[in-house]
């Protein structure tokens, strides 16, 4: 994958992280099927407000196009699909995605800042789990779910986040 952003140095003492801003689709039709985000510098200490993508890599050699402050850079067709689905429609959205938001080229940061992921999807507003893009039997399985947390909320377990415990 050749990607032609250049990342700007993190500052470790500072608790950096790089958050993107995935930009809606503005009518330009040649950028209707391509993500565009920018991205910037943070410090976790400043507890920003983002949403964290939790998703499969999947293969690298089944890649995409997208924007990254209007380099043009390639992302799995699983993190691509995340994108176009999560895509705003008129607010840009700030997103912590782990393969843009570390500069995968440098093993120094990686290794720092995946010590640091613990932190960001704690600190996240909200974390996404994506899944992929739905099938003949996501209905089905989604409508499963359903009906067992609707069970086990019947059953008195649905305090929160918190483990369940007995009383």
């Amino acid at each position: 994958m050749t990607n032609r952003y250049q990342y700007r140095i993190l500052q470790r003492s500072r608790g950096e992280v790089r958050l993107l801003k995935l930009l809606p689709y503005d009518g330009n039709d040649k950028l209707k099927f391509i993500p565009t985000c920018n991205i910037f510098h943070v410090s976790l200490h400043t507890k920003p407000r983002f949403t964290a993508l939790s998703y499969v890599w999947g293969a690298a050699a089944d890649s995409r196009l997208i924007l990254l402050e209007n380099s043009p850079v390639l992302v799995t067709k699983n993190l691509y699909d995340a994108m176009m689905a999560l895509r705003p429609t008129n607010e840009h959205i700030i997103m912590w995605i782990d393969s843009l938001c570390i500069n995968q080229l440098d093993d120094a940061e990686k290794s720092w800042q995946v010590a640091l992921m613990a932190d960001i999807y704690r600190q996240a507003e909200k974390v996404v789990a994506w899944l992929g893009t739905a099938d003949d039997q996501s209905d089905s399985v989604m409508d499963y779910l359903n009906s067992l947390g609707a069970q086990a909320e019947a059953c008195g377990m649905d305090n929160g986040p918190e483990p369940f415990q007995e009383i």
